[in-house]
């Protein structure tokens, strides 16, 4: 998740699609990679999984949401990338009150855990 805080802090404010492509470059994807899709077929995995730390970052409050697909560091995502300078991962986020709730959501039955992209946890 780090990652992906990091550029929104670098940058502000941008679509999650932009962000995408400048995390597939930082870590140096393939094509093959970036075509990898779930065990579904009905997404990219590597979408999918900054799809996830971008909804885990927003639901804690750390990104915002001024538009549909576009979000921002709060201030919130600045001061834990500054307290947690090597990684943000769920056990950070765990912290946070709104990050259990989420997690506790409705209906949810099971822990939500981030899966493993090409055998490797992308810098989580």
């Amino acid at each position: 998740m780090r990652p992906l805080l990091e550029a929104y802090s670098a940058n502000d404010e941008g679509p999650i699609s932009d962000v995408r492509r400048e995390l597939a470059t930082q870590f140096h994807l393939s094509d093959e990679e970036l075509a990898e899709r779930l065990p579904s077929g009905l997404a990219r995995t590597f979408d999918n999984r900054v799809g996830w730390a971008a909804t885990y970052l927003y639901r804690t409050g750390l990104l915002t949401r001024p538009r549909p697909a576009v979000y921002q560091t709060h201030q919130r995502g600045r001061d834990v990338l500054q307290a947690n300078p090597e990684k943000e991962d769920l056990s950070v986020l765990a912290h946070f009150p709104e990050f259990e709730e989420f997690r506790r959501g409705p209906g949810r039955r099971r822990r939500l855990s981030f899966p493993r992209f090409g055998g490797q946890v992308m810098g989580w």
